[in-house]
């Protein structure tokens, strides 16, 4: 009989500001999630962790290397863990440029943190599936995930 794996899937976090890192951390705990924080995209590489990560919640700017070149950086390395980008930036440009890097999703930070929940466990039941980023394209398709959260009325987090 083979059982289910009940162990809290983990969600890595990188994002500068201690306030969204403390805040997320709690929310992403409080919906039996497994979070690992880092506050530099320099700091994620280094952790030799990348590879637990079934999610990667991704801010865009950042000091050091921006979380764009992260997304680039784990490409070109092999790692296929999905990302959703949490930005302040509302920018279509970038959000473009992280669409076309792969993104599963690209979130303001203002979402309520129900939408942010939604997309992390719709990419995370995809992604214990099969592989990560085909289960995404087939069941979770970018285009859905960014227009579905762009339009996310502001909560604080």
């Amino acid at each position: 009989m083979i059982t289910p794996d009940l162990s809290p899937v983990t969600i890595a976090l990188v994002d500068d500001h201690p306030g969204i890192r403390r805040g997320l951390q709690l929310i992403l705990h409080l919906h039996g999630f497994a979070p690992r924080v880092y506050a530099s995209a320099e700091g994620f590489l280094s952790s030799n962790q990348i590879d637990d990560a079934a999610c990667l919640l991704l801010d865009v700017r950042m000091p050091g290397m921006s979380g764009l070149e992260l997304q680039s950086r784990l490409k070109l390395d092999g790692h296929d863990v999905p990302i959703i980008i949490l930005t302040n930036d509302a920018n279509p440009a970038t959000e473009e440029i992280a669409r076309q890097a792969g993104a599963v999703g690209y979130l303001l930070k203002s979402a309520p943190p129900d939408t942010l929940v939604a997309a992390i466990r719709k990419v995370v039941g995809c992604a214990r599936r099969t592989n990560p980023l085909a289960a995404v394209g087939a069941e979770f398709s970018t285009s859905t995930v960014v227009e579905d959260f762009s339009s996310a009325q502001p909560v604080h987090v």
